[in-house]
């Protein structure tokens, strides 16, 4: 209905061309195709020993290419775990994360510029865009009306919410996320870059984004805002729950 007037795209499974009902489902309705979790660190690596295992997702990006599809990456730099491990951080990861078992910013911005390096170079003129940072932006304000960098963030662990560490702010600072859109230009000059976080129509929270983008640009960074929401047959505005065939009734859920 859309195609005309601009491209919509969707996250398929990793073996979605491996099936042909999702197959077909993907490539007849979207224009761009992307991975929930196929791009990320912890899904190319599952232990500090492991190295990188690109089998699965290099043959969904195969499949999006065959099928004329354009491909969107997600995501390069994220505090949650599983895109930043714990023992990612360690200097010794046998062992439990901790103030004395934690790499310095030197080795921390070398992890990320080798991470950066090595996906987006893979997969340079293959995928258009990257999510390059993910939710850095805190949804608190500071005493000046301000959200700051995240430092720590809310976690679901052993059935508790407990807050946990944003590791790349906590030992690089709040410059991990410009060292990360530098490092992702530098790996591909040509990709589309893009910060992408939730709770933007919140005003305050907007506004730090917008300065984040901004400086990005002045340093000569082509940065752009992702808009991050949760499109679904099965909730509408009330929070109802609607089931098909009822679909007429969805919105778009902002979260």
């Amino acid at each position: 209905v859309y195609k005309d007037y601009f491209k919509i795209g969707n996250f398929g499974s990793i073996d979605a061309f491996s099936d042909e009902a999702e197959s077909e489902w993907l490539t007849h309705h979207f224009d761009v195709l992307g991975l929930e979790n196929g791009f990320k660190l912890g899904f190319l690596r599952t232990s500090p020993t492991s190295g990188y295992n690109f089998s699965q997702t290099d043959a969904y990006v195969e499949g999006a290419l065959a099928s004329g599809k354009e491909l969107h990456g997600h995501v390069l730099v994220w505090h949650s775990r599983s895109c930043s491990p714990d023992w990612l951080f360690a200097k010794d990861p046998s062992l439990p994360l901790s103030e004395d078992n934690m790499i310095d910013r030197a080795e921390a911005l070398e992890l990320m510029r080798e991470h950066i390096y090595t996906v987006v170079g893979r997969y340079k003129g293959k995928i258009k865009s990257w999510d390059v940072v993910n939710e850095g932006v805190s949804d608190a304000a500071d005493e000046n009306g301000v959200c700051p960098i995240r430092s720590e963030y809310e976690e679901t662990l052993n059935g508790e919410q407990v807050m946990r560490p944003c590791y790349w702010q906590n030992i690089i600072g709040n410059d991990y996320i410009d060292k990360a859109f530098e490092y992702a230009h530098e790996a591909d000059p040509d990709a589309e870059l893009y910060y992408n976080d939730y709770n933007e129509r919140n005003g305050r929270k907007w506004r730090s984004v917008y300065n984040l983008i901004k400086r990005l640009r002045e340093r000569g960074i082509d940065a752009n805002i992702g808009l991050q929401c949760h499109i679904s047959l099965t909730t509408n505005i009330t929070g109802e729950p609607q089931v098909w065939p009822t679909w007429e009734e969805w919105s778009i859920e902002y979260t």
